[in-house]
């Protein structure tokens, strides 16, 4: 697969994942979600926050130019970040949580290298990696790999 633009990513994941936003009734606001730390609502303030997050860091709006590879690799992580706790969410207001396969894939390449590590990085932001089958489909590495269970 060729490598997808980043900004591409991050906005394919935000259209993705605004369509769970608009699933979520209001009765489930307070209802627990794969990130254990967050509820619905907690988890939802969280991934509106990003992009801001990003737009901040980058110093600049949307559509301001080409990343380069230290740009490119953080606006990778805003883009997987993005799609993930679109799947937290999905699962946690029994959505479909089926993700679009070319986002799981520029995910999965920019994210698997560090897999290893990301349990380790302060604040105890992910657990540790779940073990799947040889043969599990990308998706289900690549949640597997953030540590959540498909």
């Amino acid at each position: 697969m060729a490598q997808m633009d980043p900004i591409a990513v991050i906005d394919q994941a935000a259209a993705h994942t605004r369509k769970y936003i608009a699933g979520v009734k209001p009765n489930q606001r307070n209802d627990s979600t794969p990130c254990e730390k967050w509820n619905v609502k907690q988890l939802l303030d969280h991934i509106t926050g990003v992009p801001l997050f990003g737009l901040k860091v980058f110093g600049g709006t949307p559509g301001s130019g080409e990343l380069k590879k230290p740009g490119a690799a953080f606006a990778m992580i805003l883009a997987d970040d993005i799609l993930i706790h679109g799947w937290d969410l999905a699962k946690a207001t029994k959505q479909d949580t089926k993700l679009p396969a070319n986002l799981v894939e520029a995910c999965y390449a920019a994210m698997s290298p560090g897999f290893a590590n990301l349990s380790k990085a302060p604040g105890e932001a992910f657990k540790p990696m779940v073990q799947v089958p040889a043969n599990a489909d990308l998706q289900t590495k690549l949640l597997a790999g953030l540590g959540r269970k498909a």
